[in-house]
């Protein structure tokens, strides 16, 4: 991937009002823009799709004379009709704006020129896109599956790495605050549905896809942008070698994004086609059921053989070295909870006191109690903490989702024991996005079994790390991460009866949606338990 002009060469910025529907703004893309901006002696150009203030493409451009390209923008955008709506009336308008790009989004300014070199290229994948989708009559959401899997391709990704990617892109869309964003339920539902009716068909495309581009055997628009993907990444590499590997994954996903903004594919559509990809990526040739009979190949009795340790055969188990982890530093915004004197219980009485709480949670609840429910039963001591856990590896962590705690800003915050604090993740979920991880947790008070989180001060949240597990103790990561899951679970029952607060745990859930809202990996940070938290 090259480029002829000099770096210090001008971006021309041109927003032009185009209130057309997705076809009509197609149909303007291909046939109209794209021949003026091919045409032009610098060619360097790319495109947004915009609806901020109206539906409008924002077009950058290289080169002299913006002037008369934004006369001929209004002059082509004049010979389409738009439908009757509040924008009607400023269709074709072309107003020159100053070229402002993310800089820090795309990896500084370091690598900013090479994101803007993918601008260009992604501009014309997506054309090309529209044009084979206007030849086969294929849809756009299969179109930016390939493009999904393809982008992975480019990036060197294996299937599992790239399944992680496209799941962690599609739920980063749970923080953004720019526009409403479907219910996650909704998302999940529809993406649910779509793979059990098309699980084999999906799994095949996307598996002769990774072999075609492998072959250079795709169509010829896949198979380049495949490969300048791949050739763009080695190049931000070599520029910013420093740059962590997490970053440049969210440089990808952001260039995703925009990739699919030009095909127009729409956030919620592309919070689908991510899950939706991720999930075909995992995907075995096995029929699925949810309860196996007795079968060799049953996912569970399978586990269970591989994960054991066999005597006599102690060198196919043998523990991998595992690095130390690195010590847990204070950020900037971290904020200490303070822990109020756990009550003197015996344990006996704690015991007795502790039960499944059903019905409704309410307050109050202070941030001291709160600290003193987590940090009893989670923190370490002078030289150990108060539950075991495989190799001490301590590999469960909590989540913590305060809704209405005296003394804490509703949030939701990741838990650090070993300095008492919690570090702000992002806010604290909608109610209805809360009451959607479990049927108990959204089913009416009148129902024996439910449990009313409306005014409840705090759920807690259990997960593994499960990749620090596995790199250690492999197959028999999980047996090991699930005890531990347990054995925190049952300390933190007794330490909120001890303070005669009620709570459950809810190990019934939604999986991917829990692990979207609370900032998971689906992966490597399975969850095990949610904890409301309350007085009944």
């Amino acid at each position: 991937m090259t480029t002829d002009h000099p770096r210090a060469a001008r971006w021309h910025s041109l927003h032009l009002a185009l209130p057309l529907d997705t076809a009509g703004t197609d149909a303007f893309l291909t046939a109209d823009l794209a021949p003026l901006m091919d045409g032009r002696p610098d060619a360097d150009w790319f495109f947004i799709r915009y609806g901020e203030g109206g539906p409008h493409l924002r077009i950058r451009f290289r080169g002299d004379r913006p002037e008369d390209t934004a006369e001929e923008l209004a002059r082509l955008a004049g010979r389409r009709t738009p439908p009757d709506s509040p924008w009607a009336a400023g269709h074709g308008a072309v107003t020159a704006v100053p070229y402002r790009p993310e800089t820090e989004r795309y990896g500084g300014a370091t690598l900013l020129p090479l994101a803007e070199e993918v601008f260009t290229r992604s501009t014309r994948t997506a054309l090309d896109a529209l044009h084979a989708m206007d030849a086969s009559g294929g849809g756009r959401l299969a179109v930016a599956l390939d493009l999904a899997h393809a982008t992975a391709h480019g990036l060197g990704l294996a299937p599992v790495p790239a399944a992680r990617w496209l799941r962690r892109h599609a739920a980063s869309w749970r923080w953004v605050t720019e526009y409403p964003p479907l219910p996650g339920a909704a998302v999940h539902t529809k993406v649910n549905s779509v793979f059990a009716q098309q699980r084999s068909r999906l799994a095949e495309r996307a598996g002769a896809l990774r072999a075609a581009l492998d072959a250079a055997t795709a169509p010829a628009w896949l198979t380049a942008w495949s490969a300048q993907v791949s050739d763009a990444a080695a190049r931000m590499r070599a520029a910013a070698p420093d740059t962590s590997d997490e970053r440049l994954g969210w440089i990808w996903a952001s260039q995703l994004h925009m990739l699919f903004n030009r095909l127009g594919v729409g956030p919620d559509e592309e919070r689908a086609v991510g899950r939706l990809a991720g999930r075909t990526l995992l995907e075995t040739d096995r029929p699925f059921t949810f309860f196996p009979d007795d079968d060799p190949h049953a996912p569970d009795l399978q586990y269970l053989e591989r994960s054991k340790f066999q005597i006599g055969r102690s060198e196919d188990t043998t523990l991998r070295e595992l690095p130390p982890a690195a010590p847990t530093s204070h950020r900037p915004g971290d904020l200490p909870l303070p822990a109020d004197p756990l009550p003197p219980v015996l344990l006996a009485d704690a015991l007795r006191a502790r039960r499944s709480v059903r019905g409704a949670l309410r307050g109050p609840l202070t941030a001291g109690t709160l600290g003193s429910v987590l940090w009893s039963a989670y923190a370490p001591g002078a030289d150990h903490r108060p539950y075991p856990s495989a190799g001490a590896l301590h590999s469960v962590h909590v989540r913590l989702v305060a809704l209405a705690v005296d003394g804490l800003a509703p949030g939701t915050y990741a838990c650090l024991p070993e300095h008492r604090t919690l570090r702000p993740i992002g806010p604290a979920p909608a109610l209805d996005d809360l009451k959607a991880l479990s049927s108990y947790l959204s089913r009416p008070l009148t129902d024996p079994d439910a449990v009313g989180i409306d005014e409840a001060p705090a759920v807690l949240a259990l997960h593994l790390d499960l990749a620090r597990l596995r790199h250690r103790y492999g197959l028999r990561a999980l047996r090991l991460g699930l005890l531990e899951a347990g054995h925190l679970a049952q300390n933190l029952l007794l330490t909120a009866a001890a303070h005669h607060l009620g709570t459950i745990p809810l190990g019934g859930l939604h999986d991917d949606l829990a692990h979207e809202l609370l900032a998971l990996d689906d992966l490597d940070q399975p969850l095990q338990y949610l904890l409301p938290l309350g007085r009944s």
